[in-house]
């Protein structure tokens, strides 16, 4: 008998009428009623060819065959709810490397927060961060990574009906120097004191990833000239700051948090520059991954923090 002949319906009560073996306790177990489980008993003994249940006495007693039933009917009800039932995870027992694409600065604010708690919650877990820029062509990268890490403006251009992405945090550029420039002793800095200076800036070359379509106050430009510096990682930039003497453009984040390492000044400029909205996206056929479900939660507790949003919020809106 093929599989597409069998009324799944009548799988449920069959395993009601082998544990109970009584039509009456069956319609109880199921919330059926009687006359219905009656009927469902009659299209099952058509169907397997066997009275299952035979009347003996005042009671009701299961045939060979149906004794036979028993397990594979179990084994086959467990199957088919499994099919439904929402999967547990414990992260403790997840045996899983999540592979991020994100800017060169993006492991250096992810991974020291992430890792604290998976040390705690899963040491299973790993993850590894690449650099896979967008491009123009508004396409899904094609190397298989978990989440991407990026602009708004960047996932806006992508198609919808493949990725998904919320609001992850706030950053913007900052103007950074030595802890001993002279710079960082002047309370507010003027245009004319910034004369002369060397700077180094952020440049990428692609366009279309941040790029030459992109307004230069949001991904460093200099100031009030051109940078003698450009490099393609804005990890590098608070080192420059340190190493060269010159005045970087550099993620203020980014800066917070190496100055705690190194000697940096950042300084406040009268009219902040432009804020980024940085998100997190995925593609969409994870969107109901458990595990993918439970690390995109936990990036977004561990890294998606409002405090750049609350102090850059007399700025000219979110990019």
């Amino acid at each position: 008998m093929s599989l597409r002949s069998v009324n799944l319906n009548l799988i449920p009560v069959l395993q009601a009428l082998l544990r109970e073996e009584s039509v009456t306790r069956a319609a109880d177990a199921t919330g059926m009623s009687q006359p219905a489980v009656s009927n469902a008993l009659a299209r099952l003994r058509e169907a397997l060819d066997d009275p299952l249940l035979i009347q003996t006495g005042r009671t009701m007693e299961l045939t060979p065959r149906a004794r036979q039933l028993i397990a594979p009917v179990d084994a086959a009800c467990k199957s088919l709810e499994a099919i439904w039932r929402t999967p547990n995870l414990d992260p403790a027992t997840l045996r899983r490397k999540f592979v991020i694409s994100t800017t060169d600065y993006g492991p250096i604010l992810i991974a020291p927060r992430v890792r604290a708690v998976l040390a705690l919650d899963a040491p299973g877990v790993s993850m590894q961060f690449v650099d896979i820029p967008m491009d123009s062509t508004s396409r899904v990268p094609a190397f298989p990574i978990d989440f991407m890490i990026s602009p708004r403006f960047v996932f806006e251009r992508l198609d919808a009906t493949q990725v998904r992405f919320v609001p992850l945090f706030h950053d913007q550029m900052a103007i950074v120097v030595a802890a001993d420039h002279r710079l960082a002793k002047l309370d507010r800095p003027e245009p004319k004191d910034f004369e002369g200076e060397p700077q180094a800036a952020f440049d990428y070359p692609v366009v279309g990833a941040f790029g030459r379509d992109t307004d230069p106050n949001v991904f460093g430009a200099p100031i009030g000239g051109d940078a003698i510096i450009m490099v393609q990682h804005f990890s590098v930039l608070p080192l420059m700051a340190v190493l060269t003497g010159a005045i970087v453009i550099a993620p203020r984040r980014l800066a917070e948090l190496m100055g705690a390492f190194l000697p940096l000044h950042i300084i406040e400029e009268p009219e902040p520059r432009a804020r980024v909205e940085m998100c997190l996206g995925w593609n969409a056929r994870l969107d109901s991954d458990p595990a993918h479900v439970w690390f995109r939660n936990l990036l977004r507790a561990t890294v998606g923090d409002c405090r750049f949003a609350e102090r850059l919020s007399g700025s000219d809106g979110i990019i």
